[in-house]
């Protein structure tokens, strides 16, 4: 007797029929719009729509980073697309939204949990979700408790649309066989595979370093921000934090805590550059003088200089990047 599987997920949906209008705007349907919050946060359940939008329009492109326990590991990765004030996306009901997001997840049955572990043995399809920003904010504020980070991209205008572009002719695609991997083929690798298509050689993020040899800072999605710094990806502005939404969850923490003080106090010191500088050149000499006993010559000193002052600077960037944070609450994304 065949067992009937459980159904999919209300959460997720494939997009589809993407379609080009004649006003050159761009239609696709099973986008979400929200949750309905109705039972315990575990049961709210998806509202699906349609969506236009103008990829001529978009104004900003960001990478959004959503952390989740343990945080030094785990984060969940979305490409977002802003768009102008005059051409929000929209949908036929008359909704407006500021913003789409792309997330790729591993897709789930109703009721089943997600396990890092089953990733690696290729159990779970993935799904292309699209959705709306303030979607996004309300399932990671208000139904997981969570954070939700954005990064700026530096990208020209060209750029953006097409990525926009890629991304929903993506979503929108068949990806029968496709399985998500936690190491190699996740929302974290998603979103650089799409990024990468928009970007000249020399500033693509190389996910494999040598036949079958990962590039380790591709796997972890925690620590993205530092790999696409040191692309060149990203812009200087403030990266913008959206705390747990109070209104729910009244004990989280809704601004900067002691340690990102102190960090931005340093990091915005006209002494910060010449500090990691110095730092970079006393680490690169500790590495260089381990490194020279195993190395001939003096290969083993030069190459840990080097090292000691990229990994010095680049951490001393990324202090920078993460103390700079500009805390906006859910409330102002979230109808009331």
């Amino acid at each position: 007797m065949k067992i009937q599987a459980s159904p999919w997920s209300n959460l997720q949906s494939p997009a589809t029929r993407l379609q080009t209008l004649a006003n050159d705007t761009l239609h696709v349907d099973k986008v979400r719009w929200g949750l309905n919050e109705e039972g315990k946060p575990p049961d709210w359940t998806g509202r699906f729509s349609d969506a236009t939008l103008d990829p001529g329009a978009v104004k900003n492109v960001y990478i959004g980073v959503k952390p989740f326990a343990p945080t030094a590991l785990a984060a969940h990765t979305t490409l977002i697309f802003e768009m102008d004030e005059k051409h929000p996306i929209s949908n036929a009901q008359g909704q407006k939204d500021p913003a789409l997001v792309l997330s790729m997840e591993a897709r789930l049955r109703q009721g089943e949990d997600y396990s890092m572990k089953e990733t690696l043995k290729g159990t779970y399809p993935v799904v292309y979700q699209l959705q709306t920003w303030t979607d996004l904010v309300q399932k990671s504020t208000r139904r997981e408790a969570l954070q939700q980070i954005r990064y700026k991209l530096d990208l020209n205008a060209q750029q953006k649309e097409q990525l926009l572009r890629n991304t929903l002719k993506k979503a929108c695609s068949p990806y029968p066989s496709e399985r998500y991997n936690l190491l190699t083929h996740s929302c974290h690798t998603a979103v650089i595979d799409l990024v990468n298509s928009v970007q000249p050689e020399e500033k693509q993020i190389e996910r494999w370093v040598l036949p079958h040899v990962y590039n380790p800072m591709a796997l972890l999605p925690s620590v993205g921000d530092v790999l696409f710094a040191g692309h060149d990806w990203l812009t200087q502005d403030n990266r913008l934090l959206v705390p747990p939404d109070e209104r729910l969850h009244p004990q989280t923490a809704q601004g900067p805590s002691r340690w990102e003080k102190v960090g931005r106090s340093m990091s915005g010191s006209v002494a910060w550059k010449p500090f990691c500088a110095l730092s970079g050149a006393c680490a690169g000499a500790a590495l260089g003088s381990t490194l020279n006993s195993i190395l001939p010559g003096p290969l083993g000193m030069a190459l840990g200089g080097v090292l000691g002052s990229a990994l010095t600077l680049s951490l001393g960037e990324s202090v920078r990047r993460r103390s700079h944070t500009d805390y906006v609450p859910a409330g102002q994304f979230l109808p009331n």
